[in-house]
């Protein structure tokens, strides 16, 4: 099965954001328990397109059930959460600190519209799949006109 991946972000303010991003990667390689501010990670995903309905496939290791939510517009789906980091012994240090742990957040707009009454997700072994419906883009309804 072919697939196109697709990424979505923000289009403003991307020259702050990664001088932020710069700024903070260079603090955290000196201290990789530093961070100029909260840490907002972004998982990884893959957005599929049927005939009949769009799956959106998301990376979420180390994400409890509990710690996860979603939100489904007709055009539109946010998922956000919490991967908590795990306690270290006190004697542990950093050599190499590459997993984000923190708030996440993603807000897609979607191609079509979607039937948020049947929208389906499932979380197993790190992976959240939500299943959207497509509605008709196209449907024409006739209505009847009455004489005043």
């Amino acid at each position: 099965m072919s697939h196109i991946k697709i990424r979505f972000e923000e289009d403003l303010g991307i020259i702050d954001r990664e001088f932020a991003s710069a700024v903070n990667e260079m603090f955290r390689i000196a201290n990789p328990l530093f961070t100029i501010r909260e840490h907002r990670w972004r998982p990884q995903m893959d957005i599929y397109e049927a005939a009949d309905e769009v799956m959106i496939l998301v990376e979420l290791a180390g994400v409890s059930g509990e710690d996860l939510q979603v939100e489904v517009g007709r055009r539109t789906v946010k998922i956000s959460g919490r991967r908590r980091e795990r306690p270290l012994d006190k004697a542990v240090r950093y050599r190499l600190a590459e997993i984000s742990y923190g708030y996440f957040e993603r807000v897609l707009t979607l191609p079509v519209p979607v039937d948020t009454e049947s929208a389906s997700a499932t979380f197993s072994e790190g992976f959240l799949m939500i299943r959207l419906s497509k509605l008709p883009v196209d449907q024409i309804r006739k209505i009847s006109v009455r004489n005043g």
